[in-house]
Formats: structure tokens, C-alpha cells, sequence
């Protein structure tokens, strides 16, 4: 998982959704999409809003038994993954510009045994956490912290919401869509690109409030 994480990006999507991606859009049909919402919120849970997900699980280089570290090279070879949509709603209000800090980890069915598949990546080497961090079952993973584990323990999502074909620039490819939506106008219009992307304010509308956020990523050229 750690050597993956140079696949991440973040786009914008339809109904204030974040994008947090490791399936090229070209390969998402090969195994599993799940175009509906998973699961219902529970009150008083962290998840306030229906959660989007899909899976290309066809791949597995780099993920090997053992406590040794993941092997980068293998990591970063790998095209295919797993792609979540998170309202920002249940990212405690982040705003569509916000960058993202994520951490991910790989436990039993009942969350009660955490492994050593831990993105943004554990010390090598590191056997499974267990329930209490040295790989003992206990039940619960109530004893699990990562106090005294000296590394940064997230990856960061940057936001490049202006990368309206998600090729890592905003240059005049960029321009000619946001041009074309911003006299559409109105994103409910039949001409406009699905989820409406150009809307970088997420108001309904491709307008001057889009503008000046456009002309700033332009400007940058290269995305974060």
C-alpha cells in the first residue's frame, strides 16, 4: 500500500464528492464498480454521507507475506486499485480546495486485528499489529496506537480540481473545456459534461466565481 501512494490524485465530482483514486479511468470496468451508494449513515457515526466505491483487485506485486517493507518498484507498477467518493460533508466540511491528509489500514472482518498493510507505510521491519501493536489477538483493537512510530503516517491528496481531463496539467486542453462550460453556463444544461466539472465553486453554476480559481491553476500549469 505505501508504494502506491504516488497513484493518488484528488478530482472533483457531482453532489460535493472528493475523489480519492488508484484505478486509471480506463481500466474501472475490468472487475468491480459499484455505481450506488454503500451503506446507510448510522446516527452519531463519523459517515454522515452515502460512500461511492469501486475495485480492481486484478493486481497484487508488492503485497507479500512477511514484515519486510513493500517493494516500491512493484508498487508503483501497479494500474489498478481501489476508488472511493467521500462527501466532503463527512470530511468535517472540508472545502472543495482543501488538501486531504488520508491514512488506511487493512483489519480482520470483526476490526479486531490490524496487519501491517498501513498506508502512508510502517518502519520495516514490522510484523502484524494485532490488537495491542505487537500481534497478539486481544479482541479489540483498543490497545492499537501509533505513538513512537517515527514517520509521517499519512499520505496528502492535493487538489488540482482545475485538471478538468485529469491529466495532471491545466493548460489549454483545460481552457477549451472550461470556455465551452462557462458559456453553457448553467450545469443542469444537456450540453455540459457529466458531474459538471468546470463548477469549481460547486454552486450549480459555471461562472466569475469559477473563474479566478481557473486562472490561478492555469497560471501554476503543473498540478500540485
Amino acid at each position: 500500500m505505501q508504494a502506491a501512494t504516488d497513484r493518488f490524485n484528488r478530482r472533483g465530482g457531482r453532489g460535493g464528492h472528493g475523489h480519492i483514486s488508484i484505478v486509471p479511468r480506463n481500466k474501472r470496468r475490468e472487475v468491480c464498480i459499484i455505481d450506488e451508494a454503500v451503506g446507510v449513515p448510522i446516527a452519531g457515526s463519523a459517515l454522515t454521507q452515502k460512500l461511492f466505491m469501486a475495485m480492481n483487485n486484478t493486481n497484487v506485486q508488492g503485497v507479500v507475506a512477511g514484515n519486510a517493507g513493500a517493494n516500491a518498484g512493484a508498487g508503483s507498477a501497479v494500474d489498478s486499485g481501489i476508488e472511493l467518493s467521500i462527501s466532503l460533508a463527512a470530511l468535517g466540511g472540508a472545502n472543495v480546495f482543501d488538501d486531504i491528509r488520508v491514512v488506511a489500514m487493512v483489519d480482520k472482518a470483526n476490526h479486531n486485528y490490524l496487519s501491517n498493510q498501513v498506508l502512508a507505510g510502517l518502519p520495516a521491519p514490522r510484523g502484524n499489529m494485532g490488537g495491542d501493536r505487537t500481534g497478539s489477538f486481544t479482541g479489540s483493537l483498543s490497545q492499537i496506537t501509533f505513538a513512537g512510530i517515527a514517520r509521517t503516517q499519512f499520505v496528502t491528496v492535493l487538489t488540482c480540481r482545475a485538471d478538468l481531463p485529469n491529466d495532471g496539467v491545466v493548460d489549454d486542453d483545460d481552457f477549451l473545456i472550461f470556455v465551452k462550460a462557462y458559456n453553457n453556463l448553467v450545469c443542469a444544461d444537456p450540453e455540459m459534461p457529466t458531474g459538471c466539472p468546470a463548477d469549481l465553486s460547486e454552486d450549480g453554476f459555471v461562472d466569475d466565481s469559477d473563474f479566478p480559481a481557473f486562472v490561478g491553476a492555469y497560471n501554476d500549469l503543473i498540478c500540485p
